[in-house]
C-alpha cells in the first residue's frame, strides 16, 4: 500500500524577505546559474524522472526544483526525489513578464551557459542576462513525503511550464 504523502503547514518566503542572508531576487539569479550551466544529459529541467534532481544543487540551506522549459506542450514531467532535511526549496511558476513577479538581483547578471545546454544554445558561452517571473520559496519543510504540483503559462498559452513531484525529505 502506497503511504498517504505529509500532511503539515508548508510556510513561504515572502517576496521582499532575505533568505540566508541573500535576497529572493538573488535567490533568482543563482537558480537560473544552476539550470543553464548544467549540461543537458544531467540537466534536473529536462529530466523527466527525477533522476537529477540533485545535480549541482546549493552546497547547503537551499534546494532548487524545476518545471520544464517552456513549450506548447502541455505535459509536465512526473518526477520523485529525496531532498536533505533542512534545506528551503526554490522553483518558478513561470519565468515570463508580469505583475507581482519577482526580478533577479541584481537586474542582470553575468551567466554561463553550458556548451551542452538544455535549451539548444550552440556552443554555450558566457552573456549578461536578466530574469524575471513568478516564483515560490518554501522554507524547509519537515521530514515526510509531499506531493507538489504547478504549472503556468505566458504569452497567451503558447508557453506552458510546470511540473509534478513526489517529493521525500529525510
Amino acid at each position: 500500500m502506497k503511504k498517504q504523502p505529509t500532511k503539515s503547514r508548508i510556510e513561504v518566503f515572502t517576496s521582499d524577505s532575505k533568505p540566508y542572508g541573500k535576497t529572493y531576487g538573488h535567490w533568482t539569479v543563482e537558480w537560473w546559474r544552476w539550470a543553464l550551466s548544467t549540461p543537458k544529459s544531467i540537466n534536473p529541467v529536462v529530466d523527466t524522472a527525477g533522476v537529477f534532481a540533485g545535480v549541482n544543487q546549493p552546497a547547503a540551506d537551499i534546494w532548487f526544483l524545476a518545471g520544464k522549459f517552456g513549450t506548447a506542450n502541455k505535459d509536465f514531467p512526473q518526477r520523485q526525489c529525496t531532498i536533505p532535511f533542512g534545506r528551503a526549496l526554490l522553483f518558478p511558476v513561470i519565468n515570463c513578464l508580469g505583475v507581482n513577479r519577482v526580478r533577479s538581483d541584481p537586474l542582470t547578471f553575468p551567466l554561463t551557459i553550458d556548451e551542452n545546454n538544455a535549451i539548444g544554445i550552440k556552443g554555450g558561452g558566457s552573456t549578461v542576462a536578466a530574469a524575471d517571473g513568478y516564483w515560490v520559496f518554501f522554507k524547509a519543510l519537515q521530514k515526510g513525503e509531499f506531493v507538489l504540483s504547478f504549472n503556468g503559462a505566458c504569452e497567451n498559452g503558447r508557453l506552458n511550464s510546470g511540473a509534478n513531484y513526489y517529493l521525500k525529505v529525510e
